[in-house]
């Protein structure tokens, strides 16, 4: 395990590392940063995640997604978020009836690589890009919207994405650039390297046994009902605004029951 660390006591958390370094900043340009100073330590490995130090994976679930992007052949995949965490991106919502879906699109997040194709994105990536659309940078050195088999999201294996709520309203990442500085810098590197943006979708999927689909459904069905209501809401929400009456809601909704399906 490579670990970076950007707290304010070095050394900490080094027992647990094969691999140790206290740097600030996040987590692609750190790792950038350090093949650059040590190429040779990364060139052993056959794939690597890339996880963000919020999301909680066990060990066999990390090996399990291990597993499957090397019986898939896959080039880049991630576990799928819970509905009742941070989704970005619909598409990387678990469908628990899957096994793993194909898709044009993962987040930075939590990627995990097969290791040549990290090192070609990394010999393109040049650090300055922090968070917001580095997953469009990777997915573009790949070329990944034209090999729909190559790119999954994994149901099997689900983790709960912090909401700005569970961090107290803050994120590391916003004491390095503000939201807007990151939008600008990725709309520059966009646009000054052609990167092309799109609509993420599934083009695909596994699904897996029957008795499994009712089994991960069942133990699902608290983020599915979140999910339900939550869309539910939205749709309230905007027929509210439209009518003028969102005002006259919003105190009520302090009230409604269904706030225990909140995280």
């Amino acid at each position: 395990m490579f670990l970076s660390y950007y707290g304010d006591h070095p050394g900490r958390y080094g027992v647990l590392a094969d691999r140790y370094e206290a740097r600030r900043g996040m987590k692609f340009p750190n790792l950038w940063a350090w093949r650059r100073q040590d190429p040779a330590i990364f060139e052993p490995y056959e794939a690597v995640l890339v996880l963000d130090d919020d999301l909680a994976l066990s060990a066999g679930e990390i090996a399990e997604l291990f597993r499957l992007r090397a019986r898939h052949d896959l080039w880049v995949l991630q576990p799928a978020f819970a509905a009742r965490g941070k989704v970005s991106w619909d598409v990387t919502r678990q469908r628990p009836w899957c096994e793993l879906r194909f898709t044009n699109f993962v987040e930075n997040g939590a990627p995990l690589f097969a290791a040549d194709r990290l090192w070609t994105f990394l010999d393109d990536y040049d650090g300055s890009l922090m968070g917001f659309g580095v997953d469009y940078w990777f997915l573009a050195s790949m070329d990944a919207p034209a090999h729909p088999t190559r790119v999954a999201v994994i149901d099997s294996v689900v983790t709960r994405n912090p909401t700005n709520r569970d961090k107290g309203g803050t994120r590391e990442v916003d004491a390095t650039q503000t939201p807007q500085e990151r939008v600008d810098q990725w709309e520059w590197i966009r646009d000054q390297r052609g990167i092309p943006t799109y609509l993420p979708a599934t083009v695909g999927r596994i699904r897996r046994p029957v008795r499994a689909q009712i089994t991960a459904t069942i133990v699902a069905s608290p983020d599915l009902a979140y999910w339900a209501y939550d869309r539910l809401l939205g749709r309230s929400r905007r027929r509210a605004v439209r009518h003028g009456i969102y005002r006259r809601l919003r105190p009520l909704r302090k009230r409604w029951p269904f706030r225990i399906l909140r995280p």
